[in-house]
């Protein structure tokens, strides 16, 4: 697949997850994984700063390397992984872990796939 074909099937499947998941993120991490509202909260900001310093390694290891279709790849395959553990481990830590770790590297993705 072209480093073109990668960028844009990273854009249309990073913008789908946007679109349609993260609209109920907080409903099932507090509905139905009981998350109470201020570990919600220390959850989401947590996923902030990770997701702020994805985006910078990211933008660092592209401007180095400049291999952004492989990095690209690896971030998708983080949030896949993210997501997945969320569905199939179906807990609260599993959300919280995923959420923390692993989903914040979307917000690599698009500004990656930008360039």
């Amino acid at each position: 697949m072209t480093s073109e074909k990668l960028t844009a099937l990273a854009l249309f499947v990073s913008g789908l997850v946007v679109a349609m998941i993260m609209p109920y993120q907080a409903i099932v991490g507090i509905e139905i994984f009981k998350v109470t509202p201020s570990e919600y909260a220390v959850i989401v900001f947590a996923s902030s700063i990770i997701s702020v310093a994805a985006s910078l390694a990211m933008g660092f290891a592209s401007d180095r390397w400049g291999n952004r279709s492989q990095l690209l790849l690896i971030a998708c395959s983080l949030v896949s992984v993210g997501y997945g553990l969320v569905w199939g481990a179906h807990s609260w830590l599993a959300f919280a872990i995923a959420h923390v770790m692993l989903i914040p590297f979307l917000g690599g993705v698009l500004p990656s796939s930008l360039q």
